[in-house]
């Protein structure tokens, strides 16, 4: 039977509205799939940042309730607020699945929300997308950060880049004040003073967290500052806070006494310098080359001053700059020499602490040798509140600076990760 024209056009017509269906039924699964695949990152790295949120409280309370609090907070301020029907989160202390079930020593955290989208259910399980974090005390001697600026309270700039440097952070970096732009809460730039990137100054980081808020004076995007700092994350107590200090009677005196200090000045020669307590402190200078014999110095009173074109060298020394008596003669830690390369000690309870500062000392330390910082390595700990430790020389190295504040000023300067080699405690995400 032959068939009319226009039942043939109806036929056409049919078939295109089929075709037309499932090929936008096809470009609405290409654009959920992709819906999908931004919302699980976003997901997961909520997970993850609420479960180490937990764990850093838990480990500095040891309260359960406390460290589902800061998880909660955490997720909350990430667009995660446990409502109930869009998205729950939920805190395990143990972990209720995975290699660390049952283990109190580590914390997890599930987040499932259900996005709102028409054909992901095609690809999940009732159309949700989850996420689970877990984190743990996985070292006692391991504090994830390179950088913790303690200072707590409001204070600007307490982490701040300066003058162009460009400091890349093999590892993370805390910024514990709560500075806050309430003027100007939704810009790109400012969001807060208490980290702040001036000029041109540039940093790259694993990690920036920030207990207030940020900003940058130059462009915003990713070459300036990366990754975006994550705000309103959970304070830092100061990890070393229980350190106890070196007696300076306790050890052996190499110069001065207690009744009367005098600084040793070392300004020529070739000298080697032992370990133990100098009334009045050292300073190097001039064309002075010193090596330091390793141990403990204890610097009671005068400070810790290597200057000028000298030279100075030592491999496992941890120097405890502290005053006489008291709160008298407070001096700064100072390694401007042309050439310094030290090393920490590597055994004792001041092991890879390469300088401690008593806490009562609102000096600082500078960190500018002419070498650069490619010859320094450990720990620098400085946490009086108003102390600043400033690196303003370029360079590659191991170090790690927990201080009150601290500055980069105008270094192109590169932070190495090695956890080994570093203070404080392990909190590290792990699933």
């Amino acid at each position: 039977m032959w068939k009319t024209v226009n039942q043939e056009r109806g036929q056409v017509l049919m078939l295109v509205a089929v075709l037309l269906t499932g090929l936008l039924g096809l470009v609405g699964l290409v654009v959920d799939t992709g819906h999908y695949y931004a919302e699980r990152r976003q997901v997961q790295n909520a997970a993850d940042q609420a479960t180490m949120a937990a764990a850093l409280e838990f480990k500095y309370s040891g309260n359960v309730s406390a460290a589902t609090t800061a998880a909660m907070q955490n997720a909350a301020a990430n667009g995660f607020n446990n409502d109930g029907s869009s998205n729950t989160v939920t805190v395990n202390r143990p972990p209720s699945s995975g290699p660390h079930a049952g283990d109190n020593n580590y914390i997890e955290v599930l987040i499932d929300e259900q996005p709102q989208t028409f054909f992901i259910h095609v690809l999940t399980s009732g159309g949700h997308v989850k996420a689970r974090g877990v984190a743990g005390i996985t070292n006692p001697n391991i504090l994830p950060y390179n950088f913790v600026s303690l200072r707590s309270d409001c204070k600007k700039h307490t982490l701040l880049v300066n003058a162009g440097g460009v400091l890349t952070v093999n590892g993370g970096m805390y910024v514990n004040s709560c500075s806050w732009d309430n003027n100007d809460p939704g810009s790109q730039c400012k969001h807060g003073d208490a980290f702040d990137v001036f000029g041109s100054g540039q940093i790259h980081a694993q990690s920036i967290n920030v207990v207030g808020g940020w900003e940058t004076h130059g462009p915003c995007d990713a070459a300036y500052l990366s990754p975006a700092p994550l705000v309103n994350q959970p304070i830092i107590p100061d990890p070393l806070a229980g350190l106890a200090y070196p007696d300076p009677s306790a050890q052996v005196t190499r110069y001065g006494s207690p009744s009367t200090q005098s600084k040793l000045i070392i300004s020529g020669g070739t000298t080697t310098i032992q370990p133990g307590t100098y009334w009045g402190g050292i300073q190097i200078k001039s064309s002075a080359n010193v090596t330091m014999a390793p141990g403990l110095y204890v610097m009671a009173g005068g400070g810790f001053e290597a200057s000028g074109g000298a030279t100075l060298t030592g491999n496992g020394v941890t120097i405890f700059n502290t005053s006489s008596s008291g709160t008298a003669n407070f001096k700064k830690v100072k390694l401007t020499a042309s050439n310094v390369v030290l090393s920490p000690m590597t055994s004792g309870p001041y092991s890879n602490l390469l300088i401690f500062n008593n806490r009562n000392n609102s000096n600082g330390v500078d960190l500018s040798p002419g070498n650069g910082i490619n010859g320094l390595s450990g720990t620098v700990y400085s946490a009086k509140f108003d102390s600043v430790v400033k690196i303003s020389a370029s360079g590659t190295a191991n170090i790690q600076i927990i201080a009150g504040m601290i500055e980069i000023d105008g270094a192109n300067a590169t932070i190495q990760y090695v956890p080994t080699g570093l203070f404080g405690v392990g909190i590290q995400l792990v699933e």
